[in-house]
């Protein structure tokens, strides 16, 4: 205390500026009169350091250091006071209250305590024995790598995997499946060379390459097999749910091309959808159309920012700056339009959706184009109810248990129904069904 106000330890106490010698008796609860007594007895003791001054000091006052116990009871009191708080900062405030209450000195924290000696000794590894930038993941998952095998072989030889293969990453991708598929056909273990090689491993994340890369330089052939077939199994699933990679014949991971016009039908359809939307057949053309209606638009927006008379419409947030726009107004209908509504609305009939769903069953017989994905013949008796079910879950988007609780059907009866029966080309024919018996109608045929 005297050497944060003094700077130095002086050998002549009793010569110390007034200031600090009341700062001092301040601090050791002392009388002003006693203060130069009790520092002339103190001495200035050469030799000494000023942790050896701070320590009779802190004697004096009755502080302690903190032990072991000490820091025991300071965890039991902030695990108490946890279930109370859970701000760091409040929690920081009442230890420092308990540890002056306590009379006991703050326990230090070198650097070994507030970034931990594991990372000390991490940081310390060579290179080659760090900690991998993934920190162990795929470790976990090679611990399972035996349960993994005893259905992947399976499935990666019945899946029918196709993708852009314009794109490196996927080709290396499909080219590796192929590789797996050879390797658990003839039983080998050993990965080939070229499947090892940089270009032909693109697809493996920058996570997972040191794993590869150390297993390959140690020439443990089983170690990289299990890696790289663990890497080839998430490329797959990673492509799968980007649309890199697709499965023929599903409806889920289907090939996103089949969702759009074909390219010979849109040959013929081209000149008038560009009629009807006012595009142009041109794409240059109408590329620098859109790039002139942007300008103008960002223009119009940048008019209304200026203006202090459109407030309401577009802004910017006071605090970030962020753009605001406001909802646009609903559009107000006449009130002799709503009162028609409104009785049109109480004339017609409230519909029950299963049951109107089975009415249109019966009359189109829709149902009969979902057949089984493996050609098996219904046997089930509740598979129409089931399908009725399945599509309603889809259409309401309530789920398999949703429509569990609504319907009393299992889920897992919802799931094997959907999974075998609703698929991409099913539904097509279903829908064809039902335009074409909606063509057919009377009303459609009534000119307008």
């Amino acid at each position: 205390m005297l050497t944060a106000v003094v700077g130095v330890v002086p050998d002549d106490l009793s010569g110390c500026p007034a200031a600090a010698v009341a700062r001092l008796a301040v601090g050791l609860a002392g009388e002003l009169a006693d203060a130069g007594e009790l520092l002339a007895g103190y001495g200035g003791w050469k030799g000494r350091t000023r942790r050896d001054h701070r320590v009779q000091v802190l004697a004096r006052l009755g502080w302690r250091s903190a032990g072991a116990g000490e820091r025991k009871q300071l965890d039991g009191f902030l695990l108490a006071r946890a279930l109370e708080h859970d701000a760091p900062g409040v929690l920081l405030q009442l230890a420092c209250d308990w540890l002056r209450r306590e009379r006991i000195v703050r326990p230090s924290l070198d650097a070994r305590a507030r970034i931990g000696m594991p990372r000390l000794r991490a940081a310390r590894r060579a290179v080659e024995d760090r900690e991998p930038r993934d920190h162990g993941h795929l470790d976990l998952l090679a611990a399972r790598y035996k349960h993994l095998r005893s259905f992947i072989p399976a499935v990666v030889a019945d899946l029918p995997l196709t993708g852009t293969t314009s794109s490196p990453p996927v080709a290396a991708l499909l080219n590796a499946v192929s590789v797996l598929r050879e390797l658990n056909r003839t039983g080998r273990i050993n990965v080939p060379d070229h499947a090892t090689a940089a270009e032909a491993t693109t697809f493996v994340p920058a996570r997972w390459r040191s794993y590869l890369d150390h297993a390959q330089d140690q020439d443990r052939g089983t170690s990289y097999r299990h890696y790289w077939e663990l890497a080839v199994l998430y490329g797959v699933q990673a492509g799968l749910r980007s649309g890199d990679v697709w499965v023929s014949g599903s409806r889920r991971y289907t090939d996103p091309a089949t969702l759009l016009v074909p390219a010979d039908t849109w040959v013929t359809q081209r000149n008038d959808f560009c009629t009807v939307t006012g595009t142009s057949i041109d794409p240059t053309d109408q590329l620098r159309r859109l790039n002139a209606e942007l300008h103008a638009a960002v223009a119009d927006l940048e008019r209304i920012l200026a203006d202090p008379d459109s407030e309401g419409l577009a802004r910017l947030d006071d605090d970030d700056g962020a753009l605001i726009v406001s909802p646009l107004a609903a559009e107000q209908l006449p009130a002799d339009v709503e009162a028609l509504a409104s009785a049109a609305a109480a004339r017609l009939p409230r519909v029950n959706l299963p049951s109107l769903l089975i009415e249109v069953d019966r009359d189109t017989a829709f149902t009969a184009e979902f057949t089984h994905a493996g050609g098996a013949q219904p046997r089930n008796p509740d598979l129409a109810r089931n399908l009725y079910a399945a599509l309603i879950a889809y259409a309401c988007n309530l789920g398999y248990a949703g429509m569990a609780d609504a319907s009393g059907i299992s889920e897992d009866a919802l799931a094997w129904t959907s999974q075998w029966y609703l698929r991409q080309d099913t539904l097509r024919a279903a829908n064809t069904r039902l335009v074409n018996a909606h063509h057919r109608h009377p009303l459609a045929q009534t000119p307008r």
